[in-house]
């Protein structure tokens, strides 16, 4: 049960609770927030550049082994994120963020300024001739970097939702990625320029940016109403209570395993790529280090746009519907990119999985964030840590440390694999959703899009509650101003399945009948008087279904009042589900069904309260009693416009 202290820690984590804790409205004026930004943006610009020096100070251009030995680079840097995640959450929620930041910074730029020295002292074997013992060896640095990014890492994650408000969260993800991106896109082409010049430039490049990324840290202020509340148990009660905290909830538990297929595939297409380089693109070695710095500048560069155009879309988009899309986007594009000979296309897959990437890990992240309270943040950010570079170090584990004859050759078939359990994984898992939902999965899918489509195309908004029962049957009654009239509403009522009387003639059109009646949709005629479609309905809500009906039972032009008909009432009456009177505005009248649907409109809908008939339960259902009705519905209806 949650304590006083949750409920305060709770609160400071999403809206604050004062004004003076509340940050600035608007995201770019907020000084705590951009220098978090451009310290994330250093840091990254630096961290491609001490890759790529090792690459060129072990030759691996000569020596036979070039997806094992980029394999194994990964692997060394990630393995503290898995067994030290843990830690560095829990200390990300005992101890001041900013402090873990600034002192991972310092200690990571000492190591790398510290890497040339090693490297002298202990490798005597280079190029074709280099052992096992001098790679092993020449690459223990990269734990140390790990390791310190390791505590860096759910610091910042859980530093993030503090420094800015709840509803500017995806878009300063958005942002901190796209800069970041931008920075790694850079550190791929500056660090395959440097490297063929000397691999020392790459590691004294690279401290700097840590140094610069710490003092930006230091500068952070953190809203007073909004610092976390901070664990008064014992250390090891602290990590349990994490742990127990992720292990009840089952939503953090599909996001952490999510999360954790992107890193394990980012790890496979990683070390493949300086193979397929050198291999497939008939390059020599010095072109071939900076077009290994090229592709990967490319994936850094898809990674861009996918957060460029999550910023611009925001919240319109549902985070299942880009999972969906992100993941076969992302596994189609893996296929391509394993079987095409040319480096434009190359480049071309190459930025699709970065866009789809990107757009998949910054939908995860804004969900944990925005979900999980400050109080568990550091700790959930490090229990995901230690699930996602598990999938990691499980791919790169794979390619790196035991030995497979003839890998580099296997590349094409190892990047398909990956691309069709992608493909897989986001079917499989829009299907578990679509079962839960009590839908099918194209009808799932089809009222994804149409959400997304309403809510960017149609800018339409919700005024108020959707007051639409979780369960049970419902006739849901509103105005009839546009064609898009059935799209707003689905896009704006509970995840149910809503079944539409909708006009004979529109029916029957070809390309639309299978979908209406996939959808469960009730042809009739527009007089109110079918007694066959009367029937169906009732049967509808009977069975436990929601029901869209436009009592006016056609379109209402500008300017035009028309009252309604006599069907509504006969189907309240005999099944006594309840009324939910919904008033539609905003939409652009036009008599072209096709110019309709593609034209701009600024809707509103507007949910009202059931409405009560019981006074007419006992009376005759005769037209009087039809048209009392009627007019009741009609008139709550326009009541919810402000036109009652």
């Amino acid at each position: 049960m949650a304590s006083t202290q949750d409920k305060q820690s709770r609160l400071a984590g999403c809206a604050g609770g004062s004004d003076r804790a509340d940050p600035p409205g608007n995201l770019f004026r907020n000084g705590s927030f951009i220098l978090l930004w451009c310290a994330y943006g250093g840091s990254a610009f630096g961290d491609h550049l001490s890759e790529l020096g090792l690459m060129r100070a072990l030759e691996i251009e000569q020596s036979t082994h070039q997806v094992q030995t980029q394999a194994l680079m990964m692997f060394m840097f990630f393995v503290p994120f898995f067994a030290f995640g843990w830690l560095a959450g829990t200390v990300a929620d005992r101890l001041p963020r900013r402090a873990v930041m600034i002192t991972a910074d310092l200690a990571r730029a000492a190591i790398l300024l510290a890497l040339p020295a090693w490297l002298a002292a202990h490798i005597t074997t280079t190029g074709a001739d280099l052992d096992q013992r001098d790679l092993y060896v020449a690459l223990m640095p990269l734990m140390g970097l790990g390791l310190f990014a390791t505590f860096f890492s759910p610091a910042r994650q859980a530093l993030l939702p503090v420094l800015v408000r709840d509803d500017q969260l995806v878009r300063a993800n958005s942002a901190i990625s796209g800069l970041g991106t931008i920075g790694a896109m850079l550190s791929n082409l500056v660090g395959g320029v440097l490297a063929a010049i000397s691999p020392m430039l790459n590691f004294m490049t690279n401290a700097a940016t840590f140094v610069i990324s710490a003092i930006f840290v230091a500068g952070i202020r953190v809203p007073k109403g909004r610092m976390v509340h901070r664990p008064a148990e014992p250390f090891v009660a602290t990590v349990l209570d994490g742990v127990r905290y992720v292990g009840t909830h089952r939503r953090v538990q599909e996001l952490i395993l999510l999360a954790s297929l992107f890193w394990a595939g980012a790890g496979i297409f990683t070390s493949t790529l300086p193979s397929v380089v050198f291999s497939r693109y008939g390059l020599d070695h010095e072109q071939g280090y900076v077009w290994v710095g090229y592709m990967r500048g490319t994936l850094a560069g898809g990674m861009l746009l996918g957060a460029i155009a999550l910023t611009a879309l925001g919240e319109r988009v549902r985070a299942e519907l880009v999972n969906l899309v992100a993941l076969v986007g992302a596994g189609l594009s893996l296929i391509a990119f394993a079987w095409a000979e040319r480096r434009g296309v190359g480049v071309a897959m190459g930025i699709l999985v970065g866009f789809n990437g990107a757009m998949l890990l910054i939908s995860v992240n804004t969900m944990l964030q925005r979900i999980v309270p400050n109080r568990w943040r550091g700790r959930v950010f490090g229990i995901t840590d230690m699930a996602t570079i598990a999938g990691l170090l499980a791919a790169t584990g794979l390619l790196g440390l035991w030995p497979i004859p003839g890998l580099d050759r296997l590349v094409p078939e190892i990047l398909t694999a990956l691309g069709v359990a992608m493909i897989a994984t986001g079917i499989g898992m829009h299907m578990t959703l679509s079962r839960r939902a009590n839908l099918r999965g194209w009808q799932l899918l089809l009222w994804r899009v149409n959400e997304f489509y309403a809510r960017w195309w149609y800018r339409v908004q919700r005024d108020g509650p959707c007051t639409v029962p979780a369960e049970g049957p419902a006739i849901i009654a509103a105005n009839h101003t546009s064609y898009v009239d059935p799209m707003l509403l689905y896009a704006t009522c509970r995840l149910r399945l809503i079944s539409f009387l909708v006009a004979r003639e529109y029916y029957n059109l070809p390309g639309i009948h299978a979908m209406l009646a996939g959808l469960k949709c009730i042809p009739t005629a527009r007089t109110g008087q079918d007694l066959a479609a009367t029937r169906e309905a009732i049967r509808h809500l009977q069975e436990g279904l929601l029901l869209g009906v436009f009592p006016q039972g056609r379109i209402e032009r500008p300017g035009e009042t028309i009252g309604a008909i006599g069907g509504i009432a006969m189907l309240a009456m005999r099944t006594r589900a309840p009324v939910i009177p919904v008033h539609i505005s905003g939409t652009r009248f036009s008599e072209s069904l096709l110019w309709t649907l593609i034209r701009r409109h600024r809707a509103r809908v507007r949910y009202g309260q059931p409405i009560d008939l019981s006074a007419y339960y006992d009376r005759p259902l005769d037209r009087e009693v039809r048209r009392e009705i009627g007019d009741l519905i009609l008139g709550r209806i326009r009541e919810l416009g402000g036109h009652g």
